[in-house]
């Protein structure tokens, strides 16, 4: 086996190992989906916006897993839980994972509170209604 072959055998297999590890990772968000990301999902299909759960996206090797991703409409929504205003690493990787989403994917980041889906989903409904059409 020649050089070449042996670096493309090796890249492979790290392609293979991040693409599982992406799998798993998402899986493992679906399946502890919050009360207030099933309700942005409802909201989301009585809109009939096609969007994908748990999306990835790469940035130099750091891995960023969207919420909910319109691919349609270049839209990421968050739905965020209270520790992503009051732990401070959190709303740096928060911040980082913005603007790496703005400026190089080309991608609006919308957020909402857990507490903003459930406790008035009127209101977060209507906002949804008017970034989405």
């Amino acid at each position: 086996m020649n050089k070449k072959n042996t670096n493309m055998n090796s890249k492979h297999r790290e392609f293979k190992r991040q693409l599982s590890f992406i799998l798993n990772r998402r899986i493992q968000l679906m399946k502890r989906t919050t009360p207030a990301e099933r309700e942005m999902r409802r909201m989301l299909k009585y809109l009939g916006i096609s969007y994908k759960s748990q999306k990835a996206f790469f940035h130099r090797g750091t891995l960023f897993i969207a919420d909910f991703f319109l691919p349609d409409k270049k839209i990421v929504i968050e739905v965020d839980g209270i520790q992503h205003s009051t732990n401070q690493k959190q709303v740096e990787y928060d911040k980082r994972r913005t603007e790496f989403l703005e400026s190089k994917r080309g991608v609006k980041v919308v957020r909402f509170t857990n507490s903003e889906v459930l406790e008035t989903p009127d209101l977060v409904f209507d906002q949804l209604e008017s970034i989405v059409k």
